[in-house]
């Protein structure tokens, strides 16, 4: 993150990942992803211009030859002024696109590759719920700049990188990130991938657990992560899609998400997820309950159907303000498939 070579952690984690091989590429050579590097200062005083970039490329060149590939983040491109101009407009205007492009070209000339930075700070309100929600449209249109740079002349064998995200929330929904939309952040920023083909995927987590960014099992989401990411590589890959080992393909491979905690008078809303296997055929009927902590109904949704053979959600949205005297809410999913199997889960 420093970008100062010469810096005994920096010297540590470079090395580390210029030759251990885990991160070795089918051609021998590693792969090196930067974070926090700004390919120019246009917007903040932050940023770690090219020439002090080239500096700090040919440090690691001296020591490691071209035995490695470099591909780092450009928070630039997702700060505040382009992301609410988007949020604001629904596009960019010609100047910002021409300051992105040149971000990238400047960035490119130095760098193997380059990636979105700041992809877990994308918002905007959205009208149902009211609340923060992840912004993948704009991911679609600043990708979109980024592939017409690495199609120019001189930029043969650049890399696009992308930071894939599980989220960004807590349990409340003040402060600056998003809040909990199923798994509709991951999935969104996965839906641009399959349009702008990125070379490198960046699946990023930290260790503020309460922000819920983790790709590995947790309480909160299981294996759901997991299973999407699953699907979406062996779709990506043109493999066939398969079932987890080990699954009983008897039942659909649901996934159910609300959050865990809400505030008087927040909407509740509940996402039923089909997980793309293989296994699936035609569609499921889903039908969602909710129910206080008796077990008295509370709101019954009007069924929906889901796809089977893809992955796909539906989406349940109840206002709480008639269930304030519920000190919990439970949720009951049930469900029917095309061969008329069924089953319920509390």
């Amino acid at each position: 993150q420093r970008y100062d070579p010469g810096k005994p952690d920096e010297e540590r984690a470079f090395a580390f990942a210029a030759t251990n091989a885990l991160s070795r590429l089918p051609d021998g050579r590693n792969l090196v992803l930067g974070y926090w590097a700004q390919g120019s200062a246009y917007w903040t005083k932050s940023g770690t211009p090219p020439e002090r970039m080239r500096k700090w490329m040919s440090h690691y060149r001296a020591a490691y030859g071209t035995n490695f590939v470099f591909v780092t983040d450009l928070p630039d491109a997702g700060r505040y002024r382009l992301r609410n101009e988007f949020a604001t407009t629904g596009d960019l205007s010609p100047e910002s696109r021409d300051c992105l492009r040149k971000l990238f070209r400047d960035t490119l000339s130095v760098v193997d590759g380059v990636s979105v930075g700041e992809t877990h700070m994308l918002q905007r309100i959205d009208r149902t719920t009211l609340s923060r929600v992840h912004m993948p449209e704009y991911l679609r249109v600043v990708f979109g700049i980024m592939r017409e740079v690495l199609d120019e002349p001189g930029m043969k064998g650049k890399l696009m990188g992308m930071v894939v995200v599980n989220g960004h929330e807590n349990a409340y929904t003040r402060g600056y990130g998003i809040s909990h939309d199923g798994t509709r952040t991951l999935r969104g920023i996965l839906d641009v991938a399959r349009v702008v083909r990125p070379d490198v995927f960046k699946f990023a987590e930290w260790d503020e657990y309460n922000e819920n960014t983790c790709f590995c099992p947790t309480l909160y989401n299981g294996t759901v992560t997991k299973r999407i990411v699953r699907s979406f590589f062996q779709e990506y890959r043109g493999e066939r899609l398969a079932p987890v080992d080990g699954d009983d393909v008897t039942i659909p491979n649901l996934a159910i998400s609300y959050r865990k905690s809400l505030s008087p008078g927040e909407p509740l809303a509940v996402e039923v997820l089909n997980v793309a296997d293989g296994t699936g055929r035609g569609c499921i009927r889903v039908s969602v309950r909710v129910t206080d902590e008796k077990g008295d109904t509370l709101h019954s949704f009007h069924p929906q159907l889901v796809s089977a053979e893809h992955t796909g959600e539906a989406r349940f949205v109840m206002p709480t303000d008639s269930a304030l005297s519920a000190r919990a809410l439970r949720v009951e999913l049930t469900w029917v498939d095309a061969s008329g199997r069924r089953g319920c889960v509390f």
